[in-house]
């Protein structure tokens, strides 16, 4: 996930720097989306995967609880009582990597069109996904 989020917040550059308008590749229809809100969007997908980044640090400390209960160093009640919080940022990274890449599709629309279009549709049943697998790991728990 570290890697995933460290290529989605390069896009940092990219927001900041010069990007062609839509309006520009789209002339003389009008875009799907403005410089503006393709900037918004990029930045969406920024934030995201930025917090991500320190969401995956967190779960590194909850893991490192897990291998302490697996060595016999740490008590069956504190694990009970930290593994809330562990299925808590496990939904919230999911969730953030794939509003990322969503926010990032979105922007793509913008400039491809309809190929920009079906990965939002992918990103989609991502979130299908992963809203599955958090139901699930919810009710393990």
């Amino acid at each position: 996930m570290i890697a995933i989020s460290v290529f989605g917040a390069s896009t940092f550059a990219v927001i900041v720097g010069e990007m062609t308008d839509p309006a520009d590749i789209w002339a003389p229809d009008p875009p799907t989306f403005s410089l503006k809100t393709v900037r918004l969007f990029l930045s969406v997908s920024w934030l995201a995967f930025a917090v991500s980044i320190a969401l995956a640090g967190y779960s590194g400390s909850f893991l490192a609880l897990m291998r302490q209960k697996a060595k016999g160093e740490i008590d069956e009640e504190t694990i009970k009582k930290w593994t809330p919080a562990g299925l808590v940022v496990s939904a919230a990274l999911h969730l953030l990597i794939v509003t990322g890449f969503l926010f990032m599709a979105l922007s793509l629309v913008a400039y491809v069109g309809s190929f920009g279009w079906v990965i939002v549709g992918f990103s989609v049943v991502m979130y299908l996904v992963v809203f599955y697998l958090l139901i699930a790991q919810f009710r393990a728990a």
